[in-house]
């Protein structure tokens, strides 16, 4: 870190930066003494806070960002450089009560003023605006200025408060703010806009005039009746180098009748028209287009809809005749196993049957009616009489029978 920089004036970069510092810088108390710098400025003009990190050696982690109103600040203790700016004017509270400084050069005055200018100076002009009318009054007197000094009146809320300031400002002058800059030339870039001065208006003036006179030749009546419906009369102008009024001017010499008002506004108008309604035609054309495309895009899809929907029923009626065989074979299957269910149980009910007569036969040998019984025939007559006795024996054992050979029996009886 440079401490003593700021000890004596001697440089225009010092001289540049205490003007900057006297725009921009605020000075922190402790105690009611000062003992912290700081500088805040907007994050357009970041690359003031760089260099003046660069020019000094700090340290550049000090560089910090505010979001809530996009700054840039800068914020150090060091006594010495404290100390020496306390000198030389850069004081606590200080916008109301800056005075010029004692420099030693004109010089060095004018980079002051430049880094000044580039704190609180109104870009594209030549104004700086300050809260101090003294510092604006030994300005003037100093470089014999003769703008005057306006006062302006402005309220707001800043930090929750509401503040009513009086602020001063002044023009420098094209003159004075040009050779400002001549001075010191690593100054804002954002602010270096060179004015015209006087001794140069009156130059371009002279050069118009000669054109005036060396075009007046090449200017005809017949040409400028032609171009005065092509061009407006400032293109004309341009085109010979002079105003729009020399060109009137000569219009009412030669008895030239002009375009009336309004008239290149509305062929503007008629011109944007056209354009307009030839982006509208191929816009439209283009979504004819666009909706041909669609409209076939979704034939195709109705298309490829149909298709999927013819095989999927092909598919479904072969997927059905399949289905339907199965189930034709195994209802035949199922109807076979019961035909062979059935067998059985006829077989078994008749051996049943049988083996209850024989018994029936032997408990009661002396009733000779079963004599003349046959098995088959006892099973399949249409008329079987039984004895009370095997009536009896054949309903205690009916739950050792099936019943489905019973059944069969009374079918027959009853037939």
């Amino acid at each position: 870190m440079k401490e003593n920089y700021f000890n004596t004036i001697d440089t225009i970069e010092k001289a540049y930066w205490l003007g900057v510092l006297y725009a921009e810088a605020t000075m922190e108390t402790r105690n009611q003494k000062p003992y912290r710098l700081g500088i805040q400025i907007g994050t357009d003009d970041e690359i003031l806070i760089d260099r003046f990190i660069k020019t000094l050696d700090l340290n550049p982690k000090i560089k910090h960002y505010r979001e809530k109103d996009n700054t840039v600040y800068v914020k150090f203790v060091n006594k010495t450089i404290v100390k020496d700016l306390v000198k030389w004017g850069v004081v606590p509270r200080k916008s109301k009560i800056i005075e010029l400084p004692k420099l030693s050069k004109r010089e060095l005055y004018l980079a002051f003023l430049l880094g000044y200018y580039d704190g609180d100076g109104k870009t594209g002009t030549t104004r700086i605006i300050t809260g101090s009318k003294i510092f604006l009054d030994q300005i003037k007197k100093h470089f014999d200025l003769p703008y005057k000094i306006y006062e302006k009146n402005s309220s707001g809320f800043w930090r929750g408060r509401f503040i009513v300031s009086h602020a001063y400002s002044m023009s420098l002058g094209v003159n004075l703010y040009n050779e400002m800059l001549a001075t010191y030339q690593n100054s804002l870039p954002r602010k270096r806009h060179n004015f015209t001065t006087e001794s140069e208006r009156k130059s371009k003036s002279r050069e118009k005039a000669w054109r005036l006179s060396r075009n007046k030749s090449k200017l005809s009546m017949e040409v400028l009746k032609e171009l005065v419906w092509k061009l407006p009369l400032y293109k004309i102008g341009n085109i010979f180098g002079v105003s729009d009024k020399v060109i009137k001017k000569w219009c009412i010499k030669w008895g030239i009748v002009t375009p009336p008002r309004g008239y290149w506004v509305k062929k503007r108008v008629a011109q944007k028209n056209r354009i307009n309604k030839n982006k509208e035609k191929g816009k439209s054309e283009e979504n004819s287009v666009e909706s041909k495309t669609e409209k076939e895009e979704q034939e195709e899809k109705i298309k490829n809809k149909n298709k999927n929907a013819e095989l999927q029923e092909e598919h479904h009626e072969e997927s059905y005749e399949e289905v339907s065989q199965k189930t034709l074979e195994g209802e035949k299957e199922e109807s076979e196993e019961e035909t062979q269910k059935e067998e059985i149980i006829e077989s078994s009910n008749r051996k049943d049957f049988n083996s209850l007569v024989n018994e029936s036969r032997e408990q009661h040998p002396f009733d000779s009616r079963f004599n003349e019984l046959e098995e088959d025939n006892v099973y399949n007559n249409q008329f079987v009489w039984f004895s009370p006795q095997v009536r009896e024996n054949i309903e205690k054992n009916k739950e050792r029978l099936l019943e489905k050979a019973k059944e069969q029996i009374v079918k027959k009886i009853d037939s």
